[in-house]
This record gives structure tokens, C-alpha cells and sequence, in this order.
């Protein structure tokens, strides 16, 4: 009999349950480790674009701020943000939204200057985007 690869439908679902389960008891370490395995089978398979692949960076990203790990966190949002404004978006809505989400995990971290620095930022872009209003009649 041949055994099932790492990508294989039924171990993806195991490793998605366990995950889950994990993640439901609070154990967000654990929840991470099986996170990640998907991530990166999800990422060779199908590419960075893949809905699973983006749906396994959120979860990622929300149990590390969960379970407190600030650093990893931050490193995940700055990595998004640098590369939305590699591409030319880093006044697009969903940037300004990661800006923000950088901008409360800083301040979990106590890093209070870099956190106002980002705020700013992100009321920056946020006030320039901004439509302009329309003359009262």
C-alpha cells in the first residue's frame, strides 16, 4: 500500500483538527506547530496567493498575539507591510488596516514610540486617503 505524502487531503484535515483543538484549549504553541506544517505544504503546492495559504498567515499571525509573542507577531505585520508598499499600496485600505494591527501590537509590546510612530502613520495615510466632502447645498 502506499502511504499518504504530507499534502495528502486526509493528513491536511487531521492536521487542521488538531490545530483547531489546540487552539480551542488555549495551547497556542502547539496550535502554531501544526499551523506552520500546513502553511508551508499549502505554500509549496499552491503558491502565496492561495486561500488556504492566507487563511494559515491569519492564523498565525492572530495566535502569536494571542499567546502573547509580540516579536513574532511584529516581524509577520512588518513583513506584510514592507511588502504592500513594495507593491505600490502602502496607502491601500488593507495596508493602512495591517498599520494599524502593527500599531496595537507594538503597544502590547510597551514599544510606545515605535506604536506612535505607527499611529501616526496610519492617521496619516488615513487623512489623505480621505474623500473629500461634498460643498453643503
Amino acid at each position: 500500500t502506499l502511504g499518504l505524502g504530507l499534502d495528502a487531503y486526509e493528513v491536511k484535515e487531521c492536521q487542521l483538527n488538531l490545530a483547531e483543538c489546540y487552539e480551542k484549549e488555549n495551547k497556542y504553541q502547539d496550535a502554531l506547530i501544526y499551523y506552520k506544517t500546513l502553511l508551508v505544504t499549502a505554500e509549496k503546492k499552491y503558491g502565496p496567493d492561495d486561500p488556504d495559504v492566507q487563511e494559515y498567515n491569519k492564523k498565525i499571525l492572530a495566535l502569536n498575539i494571542k499567546g502573547g509573542n509580540y516579536e513574532a507577531a511584529e516581524g509577520i505585520l512588518k513583513q506584510k507591510i514592507d511588502f504592500e508598499e513594495s507593491q505600490g499600496r502602502g496607502s491601500a485600505p488593507a495596508t493602512v488596516k495591517l498599520l494599524d494591527q502593527y500599531a496595537d501590537v507594538l503597544k502590547r509590546a510597551c514599544k510606545m514610540d515605535e506604536a506612535a510612530a505607527a499611529e501616526a502613520k496610519v492617521k496619516s495615510l488615513q487623512n489623505s486617503t480621505a474623500p473629500a466632502s461634498a460643498p453643503a447645498q
